[in-house]
């Protein structure tokens, strides 16, 4: 039996449906068109000016987690 067509009927049986059903919704799912993929979620940022340096440099892990403790 070719290899392709056991893993097809070894899925079927797995999902409990026939294996007709299951190559009719395996194409069903190839063959169909998508939907449109929606528009890609872009957050709305705040940006600053950069008048100010940072109050804490946070490539220091040290650094940050002592400035996070004292302000939290």
């Amino acid at each position: 039996m070719v290899p392709l067509l056991q893993e097809a009927k070894k899925r079927a049986s797995l999902s409990g449906s026939t294996l007709k059903a299951f190559v009719e919704r395996v194409l069903r799912a190839c063959l169909l068109p998508r939907p449109e993929a929606e528009e890609a979620f872009e957050p709305n940022l705040p940006v600053t000016d950069r008048s100010a340096p940072p109050a804490v440099e946070v490539a220091d892990r040290r650094v940050l987690y002592d400035f996070m403790s004292e302000h939290s």
